[in-house]
C-alpha cells in the first residue's frame, strides 16, 4: 500500500506542476494581448487614415491606367514612364520598351539609366529589355551588373550579353576581365575588390559560350597582358576537350618567358588531352623546366593524360601496331559438363561427406 500512495502522491504533483504551467502560459497571452491593445489604442499603432488609403488606392488605378495604355504607346512615351513612382509601372514600361525591338534603341540611354533603379524586378526587366534591343551603348553596363546584389538581376543581365555576336562581345568581356569595371570610387580598396569580382564573374560564364567562342578566344594568348592570358586559359580548361583548337597556341606557351605562364599552359593542356601530337612530346620536355611549379604542373598533366582509358587503349593500339605482329590467341578451354574428361577415373567421395555418413539400417 505505501507504494500506491507514493505513486499516487506522484501523479498529484505531477499534475499541479502541468496546471500551474498552463496557467502561467494563459496569463503571458493575456498581458501580451492587452499590450497590443493599448498600443493599436495609442498613436504609434493608429490605423491608416481613410485619406492616406484613398490616396494610395488612386495611385493604384492611376498606375494601371498607364500600364493598360503602354501597347499603344511610342518608346518615347513608354520611356518617360521609367521614371514613374510606382515601380510596377517601370517595369512594364521596360517590358514595352524590349518587345519593340529596334525601334526601342531610341531609349537605350534611358534604359541603361535604368539599371540603377532600386527595384531589383525593374532592373531584371531592363536587362532583359536591353538583350532584345542588342545595342552596343549597353555592352559596358550589362557587363557591370554581373556583379549585382541580386542573384536574378546578374542572370537576366548574363542573357542579355549572351544575344550580342561573338565578335562584339568577346573583345568587350576580355577588355573588363583585365581592367575590371570599378563601381565605386570611394577607395583604392574597393575599386579592385569590385575589379576582382567582374573578373571572376567573366571567367565563370564565359564556357557557356561553347566551343564557339573558343576561335575568338585563342588570339588573346598572345595578349601582353598577363593577366589576359591566364583568364583565357582559365577558361579552356573549363571548356576541357572542347577547346582543341587552342591546343597549338597553348604549347607554344610552353616556352613562354613568363613562368607563371608556362605553367598555366601545362596545367591548362592536361585538362584538354592530348588530341594533337606534340602535347606529351611539349609536355616531356617541359619536365626539364628550370621552374619548379612548371615541372611539378607538367608531371600532373603527363599523370592526368595517361589516367585516361581511352588514351591508355589507344596506346596500346599503337604499340601493337609498332611490333607488327597481333599477340597469340587463346587455346579455347573445353566446355564444362556433367560427364568427366576422358581418361578420368571414378569421382572419389569427399571425407565428411555423404558416403561417410553411417546407414540409418
Amino acid at each position: 500500500m505505501g507504494s500506491v500512495a507514493r505513486l499516487r502522491s506522484h501523479h498529484r504533483r505531477r499534475g499541479l506542476r502541468v496546471a500551474m504551467t498552463r496557467a502561467a502560459h494563459v496569463a503571458i497571452l493575456a498581458a501580451g494581448l492587452a499590450a497590443l491593445l493599448a498600443a493599436c489604442a495609442s498613436e504609434e499603432m493608429s490605423p491608416i487614415p481613410r485619406a492616406e488609403l484613398e490616396e494610395r488606392e488612386a495611385a493604384l488605378d492611376e498606375a494601371s491606367a498607364r500600364i493598360a495604355h503602354l501597347s499603344d504607346a511610342g518608346p518615347t512615351a513608354a520611356a518617360d514612364l521609367l521614371d514613374h513612382e510606382d515601380a510596377r509601372v517601370r517595369r512594364a514600361a521596360a517590358r514595352h520598351l524590349g518587345s519593340l525591338g529596334d525601334a526601342g534603341a531610341l531609349s537605350v540611354s534611358d534604359l541603361i539609366a535604368a539599371l540603377e533603379d532600386p527595384s531589383p524586378r525593374v532592373r531584371l526587366e531592363v536587362a532583359r529589355a536591353l538583350g532584345e534591343i542588342r545595342d552596343e551603348r549597353a555592352l559596358d553596363p550589362l557587363v557591370a551588373h554581373l556583379t549585382d546584389d541580386d542573384r536574378k538581376v546578374r542572370l537576366w543581365a548574363w542573357k542579355a550579353l549572351k544575344r550580342y555576336d561573338l565578335d562584339t562581345l568577346v573583345p568587350r568581356l576580355m577588355f573588363h576581365a583585365s581592367q575590371g569595371t570599378p563601381l565605386k570610387d570611394e577607395a583604392y580598396e574597393d575599386e579592385m575588390g569590385n575589379r576582382y569580382e567582374t573578373n571572376v564573374a567573366i571567367r565563370e560564364r564565359i564556357p557557356s559560350l561553347g566551343r564557339e567562342a573558343v576561335s575568338h578566344l585563342v588570339p588573346y594568348l598572345s595578349s601582353d597582358d598577363l593577366w589576359i592570358r591566364i583568364n583565357v586559359m582559365v577558361v579552356f580548361r573549363s571548356l576541357g576537350p572542347e577547346a582543341e583548337e587552342a591546343i597549338p597556341a597553348l604549347v607554344e606557351l610552353l616556352e613562354d618567358e613568363a613562368p607563371r605562364i608556362r605553367s598555366r599552359a601545362a596545367r591548362t593542356l592536361g585538362k584538354i588531352g592530348d588530341r594533337h601530337p606534340s602535347v606529351v612530346p611539349a609536355l616531356r620536355e617541359a619536365l626539364s623546366d628550370e621552374s619548379k611549379t612548371v615541372v611539378a604542373d607538367a608531371r600532373s598533366a603527363l599523370k592526368s593524360i595517361e589516367k585516361d582509358p581511352k588514351k591508355k587503349r589507344e596506346k596500346r593500339e599503337r604499340g601493337k601496331t609498332a611490333r607488327g605482329a597481333d599477340p597469340p590467341e587463346e587455346a579455347e578451354r573445353p566446355k564444362k559438363t556433367g560427364a568427366p574428361p576422358p581418361g578420368a577415373g571414378p569421382k572419389k567421395p569427399r571425407p565428411g561427406g555423404a558416403d561417410d555418413l553411417p546407414s540409418r539400417r
